[in-house]
């Protein structure tokens, strides 16, 4: 974020709060946060006037600010799970369905082999549920691997372009 941005934005918190910011403190506010977007620096103020009693201190907004990035990641993470990122790439429905034509429907290799495809089914499920829990358990956590990192900003400048 340019510093003029987060300026604007501290003086307006400023002006809600009835406090002057000096030089230093405006300083040191704006190397802990230079990271975020405008964006994100924007909808922390909106958050911080609307929430807080006090002028929040350097802490409080970084913690708005990495909720802010969290929920958005977290966003692109539903994007991708729409996309069908969490799928895995050697599931194919249609070598199941060709197996079961193989079958006499109603017979017991057939209503077997229903079954093994149902227990299958929910175990890609499963695993598919798990990885993007875990996704989102790295987000929060903010210890994000640096591969997921890249796909997500990859879906998400996809998202962007359309």
């Amino acid at each position: 974020m340019l510093k003029q941005d987060f300026i604007k934005g501290l003086v307006l918190i400023g002006e809600v709060f009835n406090k002057q910011y000096t030089e230093l403190e405006t300083n040191i506010y704006y190397d802990l946060v230079k990271d975020y977007s405008k964006e994100q620096w924007n909808i922390a103020i909106t958050k911080i006037i609307k929430t807080q009693k006090y002028a929040p201190k350097p802490v409080e907004i970084i913690n708005i600010l990495q909720d802010n990035k969290n929920a958005e990641w977290l966003d692109v993470i539903d994007l991708m799970v729409k996309s069908g990122y969490f799928k895995r790439p050697d599931w194919n429905y249609k070598k199941y369905v060709a197996e079961l034509e193989q079958l006499e429907k109603g017979g017991y290799e057939y209503e077997l082999k229903q079954e093994q495809i149902a227990e299958e089914i929910a175990r890609m499920e499963r695993e598919e549920l798990h990885a993007i829990e875990k996704c989102k358990m790295w987000v929060r956590d903010n210890t994000i691997p640096e591969w997921l990192m890249n796909d997500m900003k990859s879906y998400k400048e996809r998202k962007l372009l359309n």
